[in-house]
């Protein structure tokens, strides 16, 4: 096969005669060119190799970061160089040295990467290169993103690239001539020298080219996770060891948020499964209360009922804080200034607190306006008093913070009005704070630190369903003795939005409907007969349905209803979304009324322009409802 990068015949019987590994790739890193030294260092002839990415020859550990020095090569198109491993046919591993070129043929619009490569894993290789390329290879070291120690056989340093100075917070001439167990906490610090002298006397790989996860430690005693690979190399017939070190702390910090997202959705789906099912329950128990409550003329007898009914009233918000908690309540946001709403709880938030408290604020003047609900910003900013009023219990300060903030949270930024801006709601304390393991599950619901009967252990998981749901995120900082601060982000309010409205209650004459025919959608059976009962009693005609086929059939016999009133979830394939649609393509001029104990979150658009009641709901708001959508 023709070499499809085009040296003349002259520079290719050169290139194939030095001793230099030379590979062409091109811009994505297939290999276009591989030189003799290549074929003899791997046993791969040029024909086994040509349109292979280079990627294969290398230990996989280490494809991701040279990739990245690859793409970076190709983006900036500026020579580079770095240090891998290739693997041989046999499976033996050589350490290379690499320069990396950008090169473009004439007339060509794609470039090609030119490598040239230095063996360095054999120790009479190694010891010319260092004897003729010593800065070289410190260049090539000092340019690693990823940190590279070279120690000799006592642990002592020798050389370290400015990546471990970074890494560890000491200047590179700090540590040269130290031991390496300074970068480690105790027991690894104690215990090193003995693992090195071990494997001097043995020969036992315990660590030696062996990649692990181990902890490193700073200048300032602070600890991070790092990714270790040591190697064991010659230098002038003199054994050393070549650590390279990669910071681990963003990726686990990832992963530790992608873990709590995961942990948090499926335990929103399993509390939003139960909220659906609890709230068609409380829907038959309270629509059969207001009947009893209807027939029973003595005092005792309606305050009684009352109770019950104020009861169902109790059990319904421990629902919306279960759907807030999985981010699937109904919100009802509207355009505010979080300055003015903040400043309207003032009084209330004096008496919550108690007077051995001092309650202070610091407003950002400008400060964007938001759209959320007004309602659950409320509910959340007690929530985070009360918790910093029960962490102070001798007495203390809270301060109330708000600021404007762009794309990444914490990035103060008052002057960029882009999509990607937050208003912050700050509640700081100077109280007991928490410890690290307390606030690795600290949104947990359920999961409080407070004595038993002082708290339910939704308040924080709720705050974060709502934050989250509402396009925003939270983030709390806390040590012990030193208190807490949270951060609540709100998405800055956009051109064109607007309040969504809810129907009031309004007088009992007004509530009963003047014969118009509703289609009533209901699976749950108990729901279904309770609600075609109150639906007959104002007044309505009452068609009823299992789910959206039957309904369908029974709109096609009728010839037409003035009102469909659907449950969303329903079995057989249909929703009451998807049955709405329908019904319109039958009847245009239908009204629609959904219900649900289970609702997406409205502020994503998935129900958008529709009318929603939430389950559980008295028959006056079922009247309200109806009667608001029969009058518009």
């Amino acid at each position: 096969m023709s070499n499809p990068f085009p040296f003349d015949k002259s520079t290719e019987k050169i290139i194939n005669a030095v001793a230099a590994l030379i590979v062409v790739l091109d811009e994505n890193g297939r290999i276009r060119f591989f030189n003799k030294a290549c074929e003899k260092l791997t046993g791969y002839s040029f024909s086994e190799m040509e349109d292979r990415y280079v990627w294969s020859l290398l230990r996989p550990k280490e494809i991701d970061a040279t990739k990245k020095i690859f793409d970076k090569l190709v983006r900036q198109q500026a020579p580079n160089e770095n240090i891998n491993h290739w693997v041989d046919k046999q499976g033996h591993s050589h350490l290379i040295s690499w320069s990396n070129t950008v090169v473009k043929n004439r007339g060509a619009d794609k470039p090609y990467i030119v490598g040239t490569g230095i063996d360095i894993s054999d120790h009479s290789a190694t010891m010319d290169m260092l004897a003729e390329s010593g800065a070289k290879l410190k260049a090539i070291v000092d340019s690693a993103i990823d940190g590279i120690i070279i120690a000799d056989v006592q642990g002592k340093i020798e050389q370290v690239n400015s990546a471990v100075g970074k890494m560890f917070g000491y200047d590179p001439a700090e540590l040269e001539g130290r031991n390496v167990s300074i970068l480690m906490p105790e027991p690894d610090r104690h215990r090193h020298d003995g693992y090195l002298h071990s494997y001097l006397e043995t020969r036992e790989k315990k660590i030696i080219d062996i990649g692990r996860e181990v902890t490193g430690q700073r200048k300032d005693q602070s600890t991070f996770p790092l990714y270790l690979s040591i190697t064991e190399v010659f230098f002038d017939h003199t054994r050393s060891f070549v650590a390279l070190l990669h910071d681990l702390t963003e990726r686990n910090k990832y992963l530790e948020e992608l873990h709590q997202a995961q942990k948090m959705e499926a335990l929103g789906q399993l509390t939003g499964g139960l909220a659906h099912d609890f709230n068609n329950l409380l829907t038959v128990i309270l629509g059969d209360l207001e009947m009893l409550h209807n027939s029973v003329s003595n005092a005792e007898g309606r305050e009684l009922l009352d109770d019950a009914i104020a009861s169902v009233d109790l059990g319904t918000q421990l629902i919306d804080r279960l759907l807030a908690f999985g981010r699937r309540q109904a919100l009802s946001p509207k355009v505010i200034n979080v300055n003015r709403l903040l400043s309207g709880m003032k009084l209330m938030l004096r008496r919550t607190i108690g007077e051995n408290i001092k309650l202070e604020e610091a407003f950002t003047e400008k400060i964007w306006p938001v759209y959320a609900d007004p309602g659950l910003i409320e509910t959340a900013i007690l929530n985070l008093m009360l918790n910093a009023r029960d962490a102070m219990p001798e007495g203390g300060k809270i301060t109330l913070q708000t600021g404007n903030h762009v794309k990444d949270y914490g990035k103060k930024d008052t002057s960029d009005p882009a999509a990607e801006s937050y208003v912050r709601i700050s509640v700081v304390d100077n109280g007991t704070g928490m410890s690290p393991d307390t606030l690795d599950h600290i949104y947990e619901p359920f999961f409080t630190t407070k004595p038993s009967g002082s708290g339910t252990g939704l308040g924080l998981s709720m705050v974060y369903g709502f934050v989250k749901q509402s396009g925003g995120n939270i983030n709390i900082s806390s040590q012990l003795g030193q208190g807490t601060t949270v951060d609540i982000y709100l998405p800055k309010a956009r051109d064109g939005m607007t309040t969504q409205k809810k129907p009031e209650v309004v007088k009992h004459l007004q509530l009963r409907g003047r014969g118009e025919t509703i289609l009533y959608v209901e699976d749950d059976p108990r729901v279904r007969q309770i609600n075609a009962r109150r639906l007959l009693e104002l007044g309505y005609n009452v068609y009823t349905a299992k789910d959206g086929p039957s309904a369908l059939d029974i709109l096609a016999k009728q010839g037409r209803a003035d009102l469909l009133f659907t449950d969303i979830v329903m079995p057989g394939g249909m929703s009451g979304k998807e049955l709405a649609d329908y019904a319109r393509k039958q009847q245009p001029d239908i009204k629609v009324l959904l219900t649900t104990g289970y609702a997406k979150p409205l502020s994503s658009g998935g129900y958008a322009g529709e009318n929603v009641l939430m389950k559980p709901y008295s028959k006056e708001v079922l009247a309200a409802y109806l009667r608001q959508i029969f009058e518009d």
